[in-house]
C-alpha cells in the first residue's frame, strides 16, 4: 500500500505546478520582508554564526544545528520559527525538529525546549555569516509551510521501496535486500532528462571477506526500512539487518573468542553481526552522506559467558555503476584512464618507523594492475570516476586518520575498503585468525559521501564538494544564549568574544567583557577565570598553550614531547592516537607504559561544553571525534540474552590495555560511564546515534540500581559514591531530551535509599548525619576518600535544579547537600592561609580525610577543587536570598578554591597545610603530562560551570529563581567564635568558658537549635558531646572543666561544636579550635 504518490507529473502539470511555487513564494516575500529594527524587537532574536574555514565560497550550503529556546518563551509550534539571513531576508526553506520540550517530549503543549534547525546558507571563503533565529509574523506561518511543502524534497513509500527525490537526483531504496542503492538517477538542470548512474545489483551493498567465504548485506532482507526524517531540506532513511552469504548463512561471532579457561569457556556465541546505515539527502543536492555502523551486539566481556569476538578480513561498501569504457579517474594527486578490465588501488597504510614523529609512518600507494603509480603519505580518501556522461565521487571522512583504508576499482564498479583485505600479518587467535579483530560489544561507524553527477562536473568542483563534506558548516548561537536559556543546565559562556559581545550589548547587558573584571571585588578572580579558560583552549590552539602543544600535536608525536630543556624525547606513551580501533580516543598512564583511557569523565561532553560557552567550531570537529569514537568502542553494546540489562550502555574501563577486553572483568564498573556528550551531542547535532548512546548508558546505571542493588524497594550501602553520582547524572541527562519525570524519581531514589541512607547512619559508612559517608573497605575503613566526597556533588546539584522545577519534593536532597558543603568548607579542606612571612599554604583536601583525627588531615590534593568549587557555586545560588550570609561564605569558597586550582596546580611538588609557598607563582599553562592528565584536565574541562555561572548572574545583576525555602531544621546558622574565658597560656586554675554566637537566627535564638561541644587534651579520645547554655539572643557558652591545667602544659586543648536540631540530626559543625596549654615552668615550683 502505497504512502505517498510523488513524480508523476506530466511536462503541462510540472509547468503549472512550479508557477503556482512561484506565485507563493513572491506573495510570501511580499508579506514578510521587513527591515533589521524591526527584527530586533522581536521576542526571539538568535544570531546564529557561522565560520567557514576553508577558502572557497560555500553556497546553499546545507546547515544544521540544534538551538535551545527558554521556557517564558512559550513556543510549542515550529511553526512559529523562521530563520533570515543578515539582510533580513527571510530563508525560504527552513526544516525544524523538536528534539526536546519544557515537559514530556510527546506532549506538544508544553514549550520547546531544544529545537533542530536546517537551513541553507551562503558563507564567503575564509569567513562568516550570521543568520538569525526568529518569530514568524502572526498570521505568516501556513504561507511560509506551504512554500516548504511545494518544494521540499520527495520521499514516497510502498511495500518494496522507498523512493527519495532531491530535485537534481533521485534514488531507491529496496526494502527486499539492502544493496546500497537499488537505483540512481541524476537529472539535468529542467528535470527533462534522466540518466541512470546506478542500476539494481546484488553486487552492490555491504560485503564481509571471511576467508574464501563472503557474506553481503543484499543476500538478505533488511531487519527494517523506514523514513526516519523527512523535511523540505533533509530526509534520512534509516536501514537495519544482517549479513548472508549463498548458503543462507549469517556472518557471526565467537571464532576471535580468547584461549579456554580451565573450565572449557568461553564458548562461542554465534550471534549475527549487523549493519545500521542512515542515509541523508539534501534538497537540491546530487550527492548523499551514508553513515554505515558495523556492529557486534553480542558479549565481549568475561570467559564465563558466551563470547562473540569476531575476526573479518575485509569489510567494503561496493557499488556498480553504469559508466563506460572509458573511465577517467581523478583522486588527490593522480588522473589516469581506466578501462572496464583494469584493476586499481588506492590504499592507506600506517607502520611505526619513528616514535615521535606521525608524518614518517604513514604511507598510500596507487597500484594500476598490480603495478604502482603513485606513493604518498596520507591521502585525502576521496575519487572520482566519470565517462564522459556520468559521473560518481566517493569519498569517506576521517580517511588515513582510520587507517588501513583502501578505494578499489575493477571495471566500472567501486569498492570502499573500509577494513581492506589486503597481504598483511593475520591477527592469531586460540580457534582461528584474521586480518581484524572485532570485539563483542563494538560499534564502528564511517561516514560516506557519494555524489553523482553529469561530465559537466570539473575536478575544482568535485574537490569542492568533498572539502565541504570533510569540515561542514555549523552554526552556533551565542554562548549567552545556551547559558541565558538554561535549557543544558547553569552554564557559563566566555563572553570574551565578539558574538557574545554583540548579544549582550544588544540587550543591554554588558558591563564588561569578562565574567570577573576590574570592578569585581575579588580582582584576582579574572586572572583565575581567564586562566581556566586558556586551560580548556589547549586541545584546540598551540598558541594558548605555554609549550605549544595541543592535541593535534600530540597525536602527531605519538604522545612523547620534548623535554624542558628542549634537548631529547620524553617517551611518555608511543600508542596509537590514530587508527581505525583508536582514532578519537586519547592515551594517559605514561609511568605504566600508556593505556587508551576510554575518554574518562566525559571528554566528548567537554568538547560539545567548550564549544556552546566560547562559540568556537575548532571545539566540533574534536567533539565529533571523540564523541563518535566514544558511542562506537568506549561503549558497551551487548543485547544477548542474560547480559544486557547488566552491561549494555556500560563504558569499557578505563584500565584495560589493547583490544581484548573478554578477560577483563573489572571493565563492568558503573562508576566509570558517562553520557553527557551523547546528551548535549545530540540536542546540538540531531544525530540518532547519539541519541541511542545515551538512553543506552542511562538505562544501564538504572538497572544497576533497581535490578541488581534493589534501590527501589530496600536501602542499599555502597561507599563508592561516584556510581551512585554519575548514575544519577545519566537519568538526569536523558530528562533533558525526553522530560519523562520518572527519570528524575528514579535519580531521587536512588539518593534517598543510598547515599542519603548512608549519611543518616550512625556506624560506617554513616556520619550520624554529618554531611559526609566513608568507606568500609580494610585500607581506608572508616574515612572519607576525596573522589567518594566530591564526584557526586555536581550531579546532585543537576538533579536538584531539574528536581525543583519540574516540583517534586528536593528537601531531602536541599538538606544533605548544605550538611555536605559544611563538613567540606568546615572541616575536610586545610590550608589557604599565609604565614607572617607572606608565604602561603593552598586550599587543598587530604585523599583521605578522617573525620574523627583532624590532625591526621594535611590535604594536598587541589585536582577536585573544581568540583567543590562547582558545588559551592550552586550552593550560593540556593541560599542567596534565604540564607545570605551562609550563601555569601559559599562564593568566598567556590572562589578560593576556584583560585587556588588554576594558580597552582602543577606548581609546587607538594601542597599540603605545612607547605607554604610565594603565592604570586603561577603554574604553566600546557597539557599536564602526569599520570592522570586526562583525568585533571577532563575535571577541569567538565566541572565549575555552576560556580562560573554564579560569577555570570552576578555580572548581569540577575536575580535567579532558584531559592531554597528551608524549614526550620535546616536554618544552618553561621557559628561565631567569641573571646573565650582563661587564658591558658598562663598559670590558670577554674574553667575555660567557650562563648559562641549563631547568627541567622530568629530573635529568641531559635532554641529548636542545640549546640553541644566536644573537647579533648592532647592525642587523647574526646570526651562525648555536652550541650551549651543558651544566654539569650543568639549567645550560648560552655565552661570545660578545669582537669588541672598545669598537668597538660606543652600539649593543646580542642574543641568542637556541632549545632544538633530537634530530632538530633547536625546541621552545622565548627573547625576544630586549638589552645595552647603552656607557660606553666616559672611558675610550677
Amino acid at each position: 500500500m502505497k504512502i505517498e504518490i510523488i513524480n508523476n507529473f506530466k511536462k503541462r502539470e510540472k509547468q503549472i505546478f512550479w508557477a503556482i511555487c512561484t506565485h507563493y513564494i513572491f506573495l510570501f516575500l511580499c508579506i514578510i520582508t521587513f527591515n533589521r529594527s524591526a527584527l530586533s524587537e522581536t521576542p526571539l532574536y538568535v544570531p546564529l554564526t557561522i565560520t567557514n574555514q576553508l577558502d572557497i565560497d560555500r553556497i546553499h550550503e546545507p546547515v544544521t544545528t540544534g538551538i535551545p529556546l527558554p521556557m517564558d518563551l512559550n513556543v510549542t509550534d515550529t511553526r512559529n520559527l523562521k530563520v533570515t539571513s543578515s539582510d533580513g531576508l527571510t530563508a525560504s526553506h527552513v526544516q525544524f525538529k523538536v528534539l526536546s520540550r519544557w515537559g514530556e517530549l510527546s506532549d506538544k503543549t508544553k514549550p520547546i525546549r531544544w529545537v533542530l534547525v536546517d537551513f541553507r546558507a551562503d558563507v564567503p571563503a575564509k569567513g562568516k555569516a550570521i543568520y538569525y533565529l526568529t518569530m514568524v509574523e502572526s498570521g505568516a506561518e501556513n504561507v511560509l509551510r506551504k512554500v516548504n511543502e511545494l518544494e521540499g524534497i520527495f520521499v514516497s513509500e510502498d511495500v518494496e521501496k522507498i523512493i527519495v527525490d532531491t530535485g537534481p537526483m533521485k534514488f531507491t531504496i529496496a526494502k527486499d535486500k539492502f544493496n546500497l542503492f537499488d537505483q540512481v538517477i541524476i537529472k539535468d538542470s529542467n528535470s527533462a532528462l534522466e540518466k541512470e548512474v546506478v542500476s539494481s545489483s546484488l553486487e552492490n551493498g555491504i560485503r564481509i571477506n571471511k576467508g574464501e567465504m563472503i557474506y553481503r548485506s543484499s543476500l538478505n532482507q533488511p531487519d527494517s526500512v523506514s523514513i526516519e526524517e523527512k523535511g523540505p531540506l533533509r530526509a534520512v532513511i534509516h536501514i537495519r539487518g544482517k549479513y548472508q552469504n549463498e548458503e543462507g548463512d549469517y556472518f557471526v561471532g565467537g571464532d576471535a573468542r580468547q584461549k579456554p579457561n580451565k573450565n572449557g569457556g568461553p564458548k562461542a556465541e554465534g550471534h549475527p553481526l549487523e549493519y545500521n546505515v542512515r542515509i541523508h539527502a539534501y534538497k537540491d543536492k546530487n550527492y548523499v552522506k551514508v553513515f554505515y555502523t558495523l556492529e557486534n551486539n553480542g558479549n565481549g566481556w568475561g570467559d564465563y559467558y558466551p563470547s562473540n569476538d569476531a575476526f573479518i578480513d575485509g569489510l567494503y561498501l561496493d557499488l556498480t555503476t553504469n559508466l563506460k569504457e572509458p573511465i577517467s579517474f581523478v583522486s588527490q594527486s593522480v588522473t589516469d584512464n581506466l578501462s572496464h578490465s583494469d584493476a586499481l588501488n588506492l590504499l592507506q597504510t600506517h607502520s611505526v618507523n619513528s616514535k615521535h614523529d606521525e608524518s614518517k609512518n604513514f604511507s598510500y600507494d596507487v597500484i594500476k594492475n598490480g603495478k604502482p603509480l603513485f606513493k604518498g603519505e596520507r591521502s585525502e580518501g576521496w575519487i572520482d570516476v566519470s565517462d564522459g556522461n556520468l559521473g560518481v565521487t566517493v569519498g569517506v571522512k576521517h580517511f588515513w586518520q582510520n587507517y588501513p583504508k583502501s578505494i578499489e576499482i575493477n571495471g566500472n564498479g567501486i569498492s570502499l575498503g573500509l577494513l581492506p583485505d589486503y597481504e598483511q600479518m593475520p591477527e592469531k587467535g586460540h580457534y582461528s585468525e584474521g586480518n581484524f579483530y572485532f570485539s563483542g560489544g563494538w560499534h564502528k561507524t564511517h561516514e560516506v559521501l557519494y555524489y553523482f553527477h553529469d561530465a559537466e562536473k570539473v575536478n575544482a568542483e568535485v574537490e569542492k564538494i568533498i572539502n565541504s563534506f570533510k569540515t561542514p558548516l555549523v552554526a552556533l548561537a551565542p554562548g549567552t544564549w545556551y547559558a541565558d536559556t538554561k535549557a543544558w543546565s547553569l552554564v557559563a559562556p566566555r563572553i570574551n568574544n565578539d558574538d557574545s559581545r554583540k548579544y549582550l550589548q544588544h540587550y543591554g547587558m554588558l558591563k564588561d567583557t569578562r565574567l570577573s573584571t576590574e570592578s569585581d571585588p575579588v580582582k584576582i578572580q579574572r586572572e583565575a577565570i581567564e586562566r581556566y579558560e586558556r586551560m580548556n583552549q589547549i586541545m584546540i590552539d598551540p598558541d594558548i598553550s605555554e609549550d605549544n602543544i595541543d592535541l593535534e600535536k600530540i597525536r602527531e608525536s605519538r604522545g612523547s614531547f620534548r623535554n624542558i630543556k628542549g634537548k631529547g624525547w620524553v617517551d611518555y606513551f608511543d600508542e596509537e592516537y590514530y587508527g581505525w580501533e583508536d582514532f578519537g580516543d586519547l592515551v594517559w598512564r605514561w609511568n605504566q607504559g600508556g593505556q587508551h583511557s576510554a575518554l574518562h569523565y566525559d571528554w566528548p561532553y567537554i568538547m560539545w561544553l567548550q564549544m556552546i560557552r566560547s562559540g568556537d567550531t575548532k571545539y566540533f570537529e574534536i567533539a565529533e571525534e571523540m564523541t563518535r569514537h566514544s558511542v562506537d568502542m568506549d561503549q558497551i553494546h551487548t543485547e544477548t540474552t542474560g547480559l544486557s540489562s547488566r552491561i549494555n550502555g556500560l563504558w569499557w574501563s578505563e584500565d584495560i590495555k589493547g583490544h581484548h577486553k573478554s578477560p577483563k572483568g573489572y571493565a563492568l564498573i558503573v562508576s566509570h560511564t558517562w553520557n553527557g556528550g551523547y546528551t548535549l551531542g545530540y540536542l546540538l547535532t540531531g544525530n540518532q546515534r547519539y541519541l541511542e548512546a545515551a538512553r543506552r548508558s542511562a538505562k544501564v546505571g538504572r538497572n544497576f540500581w533497581f535490578q541488581k542493588m534493589g534501590v527501589g524497594k530496600k536501602s542499599v550501602i555502597y561507599d563508592q559514591t561516584r556510581s551512585q553520582g554519575w548514575s544519577i547524572l545519566m537519568l538526569v541527562n536523558l530528562y533533558k531530551i525526553t522530560g519523562d519525570i520518572k527519570l528524575l524519581k528514579d535519580a531521587m531514589t536512588i539518593f534517598t535509599n543510598s547515599l542519603l541512607y548512608m549519611e543518616q547512619l550512625s556506624d560506617l559508612p554513616g556520619s550520624n548525619g554529618e554531611g559526609y559517608i566513608t568507606l568500609t573497605q580494610p585500607d581506608y575503613k572508616g574515612k572519607v576518600v576525596v573522589t567518594f566526597a566530591t564526584y557526586h556533588l555536581e550531579p546532585l546539584c543537576e538533579l536538584h535544579y531539574e528536581a525543583k522545577r519540574a516540583g517534586l519534593d528536593v528537601k531531602g536532597l536541599e538538606g544533605f547537600m548544605v550538611r555536605s558543603l559544611n563538613w567540606l568548607k568546615d572541616y575536610a579542606y586545610v590550608g589557604g592561609d599565609r604565614r607572617g612571612d607572606g608565604k602561603y599554604s593552598a586550599l587543598t583536601i587530604s585523599y583521605s580525610t578522617d573525620p574523627n583525627e583532624p590532625s591526621k588531615n594535611q590535604g594536598g590534593t587541589i585536582a577536585h577543587n573544581i568540583h567543590v568549587a562547582g558545588a559551592f557555586g550552586y550552593g550560593y545560588l540556593m541560599l542567596r536570598k534565604s540564607n545570605p550570609t551562609l550563601a555569601k561564605s559559599y562564593l568566598d569558597f567556590a572562589r578560593h578554591l576556584f583560585r587556588d586550582l588554576m594558580f597552582y596546580t602543577q606548581a609546587v611538588s607538594s601542597m599540603t597545610k605545612n607547605d607554604y609557598f610565594n603565592p604570586n607563582i603561577r603554574a604553566p599553562i600546557k597539557y599536564l603530562y602526569f599520570t592522570s592528565a586526562t583525568k585533571e584536565m577532563g575535571y577541569i574541562g567538565r566541572g565549575g560551570q555552576f560556580y562560573l555561572n554564579a560569577e555570570y548572574k552576578l555580572q548581569k545583576g540577575e536575580d535567579d529563581d532558584l531559592q531554597i525555602e528551608f524549614d526550620s531544621p535546616f536554618q544552618n546558622p553561621e557559628l561565631v567564635w567569641l573571646p573565650q574565658g582563661t587564658d591558658l597560656t598562663k598559670h590558670s586554675m577554674g574553667p575555660f568558658t567557650v562563648r559562641i554566637r549563631l547568627e541567622g537566627t530568629n530573635n529568641k535564638g531559635n532554641i529548636s537549635m542545640i549546640p553541644r561541644i566536644r573537647y579533648f587534651i592532647g592525642t587523647g579520645s574526646g570526651y562525648g558531646y555536652f550541650d551549651m547554655i543558651h544566654e539569650g539572643e543568639d549567645l550560648w557558652i560552655f565552661n570545660i572543666p578545669d582537669p588541672n591545667w598545669n598537668r597538660y602544659r606543652s600539649k593543646n586543648l580542642h574543641y568542637q561544636v556541632k549545632v544538633f536540631d530537634d530530632e538530633g540530626n547536625v546541621i552545622k559543625k565548627s573547625n576544630w579550635q586549638k589552645e595552647l596549654i603552656d607557660s606553666f615552668v616559672k611558675k610550677d615550683n
